[in-house]
């Protein structure tokens, strides 16, 4: 079941505040400790959501099957469950970050 807009809102604001909990999110071995990461730190901001809830927010929102799209991000070091935390919490600033980041590195031209 997806969040509310409000807890949404900010579960973004706090991942675009702390590039520490972005980083540590993006880098999760899977989703379950991404979620577990990011509801610490929302509760500890006052945000009151959970890490099962987090998790059926994003398989709510996520697709099943990876796409030939998901599959390149995969290869280019980006978790799928990194690219999904970032896009549904941070509108996909997150990953048009990574994506400049990646685009500059040396071996990338």
């Amino acid at each position: 079941m997806p969040l509310d807009h409000d807890r949404q809102e900010r579960l973004q604001q706090l991942l675009l505040n702390d590039p520490q909990l972005l980083a540590d999110v993006r880098d999760a071995s899977d989703a379950t400790q991404a979620a577990s990461l990011l509801a610490q730190a929302a509760t500890t901001a006052g945000i009151a959501v959970s890490a099962p809830e987090l998790q059926a927010h994003v398989d709510a929102l996520s697709p099943t099957d990876l796409t030939d799209d998901a599959l390149a991000d995969v290869a280019g070091g980006l978790t799928q469950v990194g690219r999904q935390f970032l896009t549904l919490f941070t509108l996909g600033l997150g990953c048009a970050l990574y994506d400049v980041k990646q685009a500059n590195k040396p071996d990338a031209h």
